[in-house]
């Protein structure tokens, strides 16, 4: 796989609602692994209390989409 390959870029990870089929402390397993791989990530969520409160999501960006638009948290 190119994921780990010499010369592949490494890829952005796209998650939607992370919080819809997993329970919080699945939620803080999968993330925690996915923080640890040091790629670009993207998260959707319906509440931004779905996301477990995590040391690096502090680095975070946080936007919510508000008539189509991103408005920054």
């Amino acid at each position: 796989a190119c994921m780990d390959a010499a010369g592949c870029e490494p890829p952005v990870l796209l998650i939607d609602d992370l919080a819809a089929e997993l329970d919080q402390t699945a939620r803080r397993s999968v993330l925690g692994m996915l923080l640890k791989m040091g790629r670009q990530i993207f998260l959707t969520a319906i509440e931004g209390s779905d996301l477990p409160r995590l040391e690096a999501l502090e680095r975070a960006s946080m936007f919510h989409v508000k008539q189509g638009l991103l408005v920054p948290v």
